[in-house]
């Protein structure tokens, strides 16, 4: 196995278990805890919208699951989830700015676009140095 499809392997699998930790799981079973982590004001937060975007955060950890173990990783899944993490990461912002979120949302941000950024440049990087075009 070539280093930099090795990389990104490892990078897309310790990725998929942090993000089911902090986000599926967390909105499942303790979204106390994580809304106190992340400094969330007492009643904020509805019990039934964390369920239901707990449930979305299964979306990503499955593709980058995938993405870890495909033999022939599709680079569109990888732009599609790239495209998601910087999405999902613009609003983080965008939802600090407006003073819906806590400043400290700002990781979970810059995690995602850290990500938005690196699947991409890994996966090309992989694909050039292995010759695979798709």
């Amino acid at each position: 196995m070539l280093k930099f499809d090795r990389v990104f392997r490892i990078y897309s699998a310790l990725t998929a278990l942090v993000l089911l930790l902090w986000w599926p799981l967390s909105h499942w079973l303790y979204s106390d805890l994580y809304h106190s982590i992340m400094i969330f004001a007492p009643g904020s937060y509805q019990e039934s919208m964390v369920k239901m975007i707990g449930t979305c955060g299964f979306l990503p950890v499955l593709l980058l699951g995938y993405l870890t173990f495909a033999k022939n990783r599709p680079s569109e899944l990888v732009y599609i989830l790239s495209v998601f993490a910087l999405l999902v990461g613009v609003t983080f912002f965008y939802l600090i700015i407006i003073g819906q979120f806590p400043e400290k949302e700002c990781i979970n941000a810059g995690l995602c676009l850290l990500t938005s950024i690196l699947l991409p440049l890994l996966d090309r990087r992989a694909r050039l140095v292995s010759g695979s075009r798709s």
